[in-house]
């Protein structure tokens, strides 16, 4: 996958160039923003028919969250170590087109 860039525009109190700076935190967000649009967009008619996803992260990172968002649950558990979670999602973008619709 080719490296995605990421173009960013500081704008202060005084317009571009100014003082205030973006914090950690949503300077990440925003890169994070980027990548995710990025594969979006230039994977939808690449993705073989059987997908696998391996979630890693450290303590707290969000990987149970992520997964209860997939599946439209609310987040109410705790993850613990060494669990799995099997989700079917059904790709209908991926269904119609392999009919040729």
């Amino acid at each position: 996958m080719a490296p995605v860039l990421v173009e960013k525009k500081l704008l202060g109190p005084d317009g571009p160039g100014g003082a205030e700076l973006p914090s950690e935190e949503e300077e990440g967000q925003n890169l994070w923003s980027s990548i995710l649009s990025e594969v979006s967009t230039r994977s939808r008619s690449k993705l073989p028919s059987g997908k696998n996803i391996l979630v890693f992260g450290d303590d707290g990172s969000g990987k149970t969250t992520l997964m209860a968002k997939i599946q439209g649950a609310e987040h109410g558990k705790k993850g613990r170590g060494l669990e799995y979670l099997y989700l079917n999602i059904h790709d209908e973008d991926r269904d119609a087109w392999t009919r040729g619709i």
